[in-house]
């Protein structure tokens, strides 16, 4: 980023965990029993060592499972309809994927094209047939969607605009019809892996895209003042889709980082008292709703910080402290969300008073990466 703040996820991930430690088999978790009862979620993870990969963890049984990278730092894991298979892609400027069969308890690989790297994110479609990804066409300068077919090995069988430039999350909605892309506007190349080329003229969209065509349907944009403001993560609640934002400037005024678009396309920024966002610290990690799509939370590692609003009417609920707190995902019941640190945490958040209350913490000796997400039975 831009600004110098103190180094955690973005630098190498701290702890002493070494990965013969962690040399547990996927069998003795979700490969073996991907019926189980206990409520299980996934996330990245790694270590001083650069020893990277992914962890499964409950709160009955704590982090129980591991797919090794081999050194690839991993970004989002996402799941199958049917459950069976958990996938990943290597977080910028990587290029290959990883995928495992829950029910065979094989672990699989596939590359990105010639000039193309992933963004870190990745959506099965509502059938499962395909896997849709965020990917760089570094040379042409544009954002791409990589259309996979699952049966053939994530082999790739067509390949989309995004209709903008760095896309990174995407999220389905209308039944599985549509794709929502955040393009975050930031143009990179591999050769300048963390240098940002474009900030002046950066233009973040939404694109909602046909699931079946790759046609765009709707663009929508951040107001012109706020073209620095790079969209970069989505959640859904029904078909209302979450954002959050990074800032790529220096503001003397806070800034809105978070807000949905509603159903008719139109952007609509949340509120929140003027030092929540200074806290935040021109970053937001993630972004994640509720089971009941009734509450939202938006993290921020650098800032320490997890703000939480009401999504029908973006009212501001209240906010929690956790040391390099970044990954979130649907928690057990209606009104919990589950968040994970960078310091190893596990925290279960109640929002059915209506303010946002810690209700179980649980450490682990893992250092979780930048997000959580919970498996299906």
């Amino acid at each position: 980023m831009a600004r110098s703040f103190t180094p955690n996820r973005r630098t190498f991930l701290q702890g002493s965990l070494t990965l013969s430690a962690l040399a547990v088999s996927a069998a003795k978790g979700w490969a073996e029993n991907p019926v189980k009862k206990v409520t299980e979620f996934v996330s990245g993870f790694g270590n001083k060592d650069r020893q990277y990969g992914a962890a499964s963890w409950s709160s009955q049984d704590g982090a129980n499972a591991l797919i090794p990278t081999k050194g690839v730092r991993l970004h989002k894991v996402v799941q199958s309809p049917d459950g069976q298979i958990v996938l990943a892609v290597a977080r910028r400027p990587g290029t290959v994927g990883f995928a495992f069969d829950r029910k065979t308890q094989t672990q699989s690989q596939f590359t990105s094209a010639p000039q193309r790297h992933f963004f870190g994110h990745a959506h099965f479609s509502r059938d499962g047939h395909h896997v849709f990804t965020t990917e760089n066409a570094y040379e042409a300068e544009e954002g791409r969607i990589g259309v996979r077919r699952v049966a053939d090995g994530f082999a790739q069988i067509a390949d989309w605009p995004s209709y903008g430039i760095g896309p990174h999350d995407l999220v389905m909605t209308k039944g599985g019809s549509e794709i929502v892309v955040a393009n975050g506007g930031i143009l990179t190349h591999p050769d300048q892996p963390r240098s940002k080329l474009n900030i002046e003229t950066m233009a973040p969209s939404l694109s909602v895209i046909d699931a079946k065509t790759g046609a765009l349907l709707h663009q929508a944009r951040l107001p012109k003042e706020h073209h620095q403001l790079s969209i970069r993560h989505l959640a859904r609640a029904g078909d209302t889709v979450l954002f959050c934002c990074q800032d790529q400037i220096r503001r003397f005024d806070p800034v809105s980082l978070v807000g949905k678009m509603t159903q008719q396309g139109k952007l609509v920024a949340f509120d929140a008292p003027g030092e929540m966002w200074w806290r935040m610290q021109g970053y937001v990690g993630s972004v994640e709703t509720d089971p009941s799509g009734s509450y939202v939370v938006a993290t921020s590692p650098r800032g320490g910080i997890a703000l939480f609003w009401a999504v029908s009417g973006g009212q501001f609920l209240g906010a929690l402290q956790a040391q390099d707190v970044c990954g979130a995902a649907q928690g057990e019941q209606a009104g919990e969300i589950m968040l994970s640190t960078g310091a190893g945490d596990m925290l279960t958040v109640s929002l059915v008073s209506g303010k946002p209350t810690l209700i179980a913490r649980q450490a682990t000796a893992l250092h979780w990466d930048n997000h959580l997400t919970r498996l299906s039975l």
